[in-house]
């Protein structure tokens, strides 16, 4: 399957509104709407052990805040798994779990959650009349 461009991504009806929308909202409330967007994905893969690891930690977020650095770590180590991916839309996957965990050290990194889990859902053949879809319901769960 050809790669996707961010830029075509970035185009998106739905992509451009959450670009404008996330400043408007909470560490929790975004980690939980990253988590709520990525859970079909997440389900069409076995995840690394660490990664599962982190992503149950981040998941408690709300109730259990994590300091900025240790976040930016736990961020770090999910890039890292990604950087071994050989299968790109894994990589993208793992990629789109990154940036939801470092956006405990910076919201905007939500954004990151939605450009490269719809890269990831076209690597798995989505079309992108799918994905532009796919966006418009991201944004509607964002609230």
């Amino acid at each position: 399957m050809s790669d996707i461009p961010l830029t075509m991504i970035e185009g998106f009806d739905g992509v451009r509104a959450i670009k404008n929308r996330i400043e408007d909202h909470d560490k929790a409330h975004l980690l939980a709407w990253c988590f709520d967007c990525l859970e079909p994905l997440m389900n069409e893969f076995e995840l690394d052990t660490e990664v599962t690891a982190i992503v149950d930690r981040v998941r408690e977020y709300k109730t259990q805040p994590i300091p900025v650095q240790e976040g930016r770590k736990l961020a770090l180590a999910v890039h890292r798994v990604a950087r071994d991916q050989d299968d790109l839309a894994e990589r993208y996957l793992y990629r789109a779990i990154g940036h939801t965990v470092a956006t405990i050290h910076v919201p905007s990194h939500a954004y990151g959650m939605v450009l490269y889990s719809l890269k990831s859902y076209h690597q798995l053949g989505r079309s992108v009349v799918q994905l532009e879809e796919l966006s418009r319901e991201y944004k509607k769960r964002l609230g």
